[in-house]
């Protein structure tokens, strides 16, 4: 019996220390996703709006990948609106027409940027066939401090507005 109170005692005393640890790790979250969507929105027009997606990224102390996908559901033209601002530190942005998973080694990225450019735009080239655009964060290992470091990419998406309001040459009389 004194044996499983011992056990009981230092799990207690180890969960207690480890909470304590844990929590003297501040989290700062340098994401402002409403002042990115907002500038992301004047960067695409006059494309029309087709999605968004916010990206949390979580800095450590080892490099890390992260892959989004994002479909293509219309035979138009696409414009891809990053904003990295809400990064403290900097990472690499990749973009492929396969998962990484059916890439071969040498297959080039469709683009390359770095987030040190706070804001930039991808446009696949006319005739791209895809059905879908993977993008992969390169996100590098950062050195660990006591606070946890949090951000965001957000990647807005739009695609060429044919609609035409040609009159096609009918009776106009009033």
């Amino acid at each position: 019996m004194k044996k499983i109170l011992f056990g009981f005692g230092v799990l207690a005393l180890m969960a207690f220390s480890y909470t304590n640890l844990n929590s003297s790790r501040e989290i700062v979250n340098y994401c402002d996703k409403e002042a990115s969507k907002e500038k992301c929105k004047k960067a695409l027009v006059p494309y029309r709006y087709s999605s968004m997606k916010v990206t949390d990224i979580t800095f450590r102390g080892y490099n890390q990948i992260k892959e989004v996908t994002i479909p293509l559901f219309f035979d138009s033209k696409y414009r891809f609106v990053f904003n990295t601002e809400g990064l403290p530190h900097d990472i690499k942005i990749e973009i492929y027409d396969k998962h990484s998973t059916e890439r071969k080694k040498k297959d080039e990225p469709l683009f390359s940027a770095e987030s040190s450019q706070k804001q930039f735009n991808f446009e696949p080239e006319e005739g791209f066939a895809g059905t879908n655009i993977y993008v992969n964060y390169l996100i590098p290992a950062v050195e660990t401090t006591s606070d946890v470091e949090k951000g965001c990419v957000v990647l807005m998406s739009g695609f060429e507005n044919e609609l035409s309001f040609d009159s096609g040459g009918g009776d106009e009389t009033n």
